[in-house]
């Protein structure tokens, strides 16, 4: 077998080995073990969607609703003066024709969708265990992925790779909009002077 043939199939096996170690192991920690025999399941993931709703935010940048706040990236650029600036300059210019720029519109819009699909799956299960829709196959699916701590199926899809688990995997989400906001902030700042 070519080297790198092997290395996938072993990769693979230790995958189906640990998948198999994840399901039989019990779905939480014994420290919640005393809140799961007094709460049902559906009580536990209920409680953890709607903390994990406030925790996160909507959009990278936020919405800002007063003049006197900080403009975010994307109203600064459908601006007719920033429009006019980037019309009016003659050769290059650092900040108008930064590949960073184009990076972090792109990563802003990424994120943006990731947190849109996140956001509304979340709202979309506490619905459905509180029983007010139905509960679908993907809802399911992020329904067994929270008793599991893994990330769901859906949310893996608009996702970045990652091979943490639930909680570990938000708190990563959580950093890297931050990260993304203050650059946009940053960046705004700089083209206000």
């Amino acid at each position: 077998m070519h080297p790198n043939a092997e290395k996938a199939y072993l990769e693979s096996q230790a995958k189906a080995f640990m998948d198999t170690i994840n399901s039989i192991e019990p779905h939480l920690s014994a420290g919640v073990q005393t809140i799961r025999e007094q709460w049902s399941e559906g009580e536990i993931v209920l409680e953890k969607a709607e903390g994990l709703l406030k925790k996160l935010p909507q959009t990278v940048e936020g919405i800002y609703e007063s003049d006197d706040t900080l403009m975010d990236l994307t109203h600064l650029l459908a601006l007719p003066s920033w429009t006019k600036y980037v019309a009016a300059i003659q050769g290059y210019d650092c900040l108008a024709n930064s590949a960073l720029l184009t990076i972090l519109r792109q990563e802003i819009h990424r994120f943006n969708r990731l947190l849109s699909v996140v956001c509304s799956s979340l709202r979309s299960l506490c619905l459905a265990v509180k029983g007010q829709i139905i509960l679908t196959d993907a809802l399911e699916d992020a329904y067994n992925s929270f008793l599991s701590m893994k990330m769901p199926t859906l949310w893996q899809l608009h996702s970045y790779e990652s091979c943490k688990p639930l909680g570990p995997w938000i708190a990563d989400l959580i950093e890297r909009v931050t990260f993304f906001k203050t650059w946009s902030k940053q960046f705004v700042t700089t083209a206000q002077q």
